[in-house]
């Protein structure tokens, strides 16, 4: 969960298939699916870390994603952590994409004007900052979290 979308809930935004779906067919034979996918889940949350170690690498993470219809959040969180990395031009590329999307929903409409409102700072990265700090401390007091000293944020881009 990226919690500069400001949402009063959880969201799971980034993920990979680490296998194929396997049948139950008997205890004995899930018993084994479920220790091999406890060991590949452990490996994967090592590899998570490394991969999203720091901002730049966060950036470059999210830009690698292909931009997908349908998948509007990978393309605005691609796009904030884009002008976050100083990449003001693969920022309003992805945050655009998003203006294509049907605004069937309030909240469609809602990441269109955040979507709006990055690409115009997209060149400011203190701008960006500023309009991520507000959203993560939004997020956080939505979902009951603590508050982070602006100190902790980590802008570092690797």
């Amino acid at each position: 969960m990226w919690l500069w979308q400001d949402f009063d809930h959880l969201a799971f935004d980034f993920a990979d298939r680490m296998r194929p779906a396997e049948d139950f067919r008997s205890e004995e034979q899930f018993a084994a699916v479920a220790d091999a996918l406890a060991l590949e889940a452990t490996r994967q949350v090592e590899e998570v870390r490394t991969r999203f170690s720091d901002l730049g690498k966060v950036g470059e993470c999210l830009l690698q994603r292909p931009d997908r219809p349908g998948y509007l959040w990978e393309s605005f969180n691609a796009g904030v952590a884009a002008a976050l990395i100083e990449r003001p031009t693969a920022a309003r590329q992805r945050l655009q994409s998003i203006l294509g999307e049907d605004p069937l929903f309030e909240w469609i409409r809602e990441a269109q004007q955040a979507a709006e409102d990055v690409s115009a700072m997209a060149h400011d990265t203190a701008a960006v900052r500023e309009w991520v700090r507000v959203r993560v401390a939004s997020c956080r007091t939505k979902l009951g979290l603590t508050d982070i000293p602006s100190s902790e944020l980590g802008y570092s881009t690797g």
